[in-house]
């Protein structure tokens, strides 16, 4: 387990409000993700604004997750990271087009990181959860991760504990008892 400064941490979140720059907004969240995942042990950067020619498309981040050595064993060896870092909710349709990516390039799981959160309900898979739900019948999984998620955050093991609550939480909608993030 490594420890992480929840007051960079929030120090990051805060300053999301005050910057104008809608790019260097998007840049300050991948910042701060790359951050939190380089601490857990295994797992490493190694793309970041991914352009994939043939489709057009932009992914923000790429890890690798050594599955030998990294506390998230229970996911796939490549991840891509989408990083909204908007005041409001991310909609559907960017939902959508996430998930369009990672089915062109055959990734099993994409993490969305969304400062507000997507729109709709998640107990009644309305909006974007509903897409998100729609995504498991083509073998593509996607996590939300929001700001409040992280700001919580002190240390790798949380991280580990919430990603496996959210992944039991999309295939299967129950609670994990024990909370630990």
């Amino acid at each position: 387990m490594a420890y992480l400064d929840n007051g960079k941490i929030r120090k990051f979140l805060a300053g999301f409000d005050s910057e104008p720059n809608t790019a260097r907004k998007g840049k300050q969240l991948e910042d701060l993700v790359c951050y939190i995942m380089e601490g857990i042990s295994g797992v490493k950067l190694v793309g970041r604004i991914v352009y994939v020619k043939y489709f057009d498309q932009e992914i923000d981040l790429i890890v690798l997750n050594n599955l030998t050595l990294s506390g998230l064993y229970f996911l796939p060896s490549i991840i891509a990271f989408e990083c909204k870092n908007l005041a409001e909710p991310v909609s559907k349709n960017e939902i959508i087009l996430f998930a369009k990516k990672l089915k062109n390039k055959n990734i099993t799981l994409g993490i969305v990181v969304a400062r507000s959160g997507v729109t709709g309900k998640e107990s009644k898979g309305t909006y974007a959860y509903g897409e998100i739900q729609r995504t498991l019948h083509e073998g593509c999984k996607i996590l939300v991760i929001t700001g409040q998620d992280l700001e919580k955050i002190t240390n790798t093991l949380q991280v580990v504990a919430m990603l496996e609550e959210k992944l039991c939480n999309l295939v299967i909608p129950v609670r994990i008892n024990s909370r630990r993030y």
